[in-house]
């Protein structure tokens, strides 16, 4: 029970203090996407902010070489991320495509909406 108030206690403060954040779900597991979507809600929350308001997230579905184990639609995934207004992208960290892509994208995010 300590061990995992510590894990919550450490999660938030990276929370408050993330520039941006990658929420990455498995195409084989409908259970990582939903743990994807109360992350968002958690980063929400923890940072007190009200939808409208903008924290540079992007949703990221992993392993799109599986698509035989797939459980998560694409569409899924797009619909997802389009209501929490966030940019998305199908990747495979094992052949690395669109890795770089992840973070250009949530780079020039983070830059465009930093308050100076």
């Amino acid at each position: 029970m300590v061990m995992k108030r510590t894990i919550l206690v450490l999660r938030n403060q990276y929370i408050k203090q993330g520039d941006g954040f990658v929420l990455i779900y498995s195409i084989t597991s409908k259970e990582s996407f939903e743990v994807l979507q109360q992350i968002y809600e958690d980063i929400y929350q923890v940072r007190k902010k009200e939808y409208n308001e903008h924290i540079p997230i992007i949703i990221v579905c992993n392993k799109n070489d599986l698509e035989d184990d797939r459980q998560v639609t694409k569409e899924e995934g797009i619909n997802y991320a389009d209501s929490t207004n966030c940019p998305f992208i199908e990747c495979n960290t094992k052949t690395r495509e669109d890795i770089n892509r992840i973070f250009e994208v949530l780079t020039i995010d983070v830059l465009e909406h930093k308050d100076l």
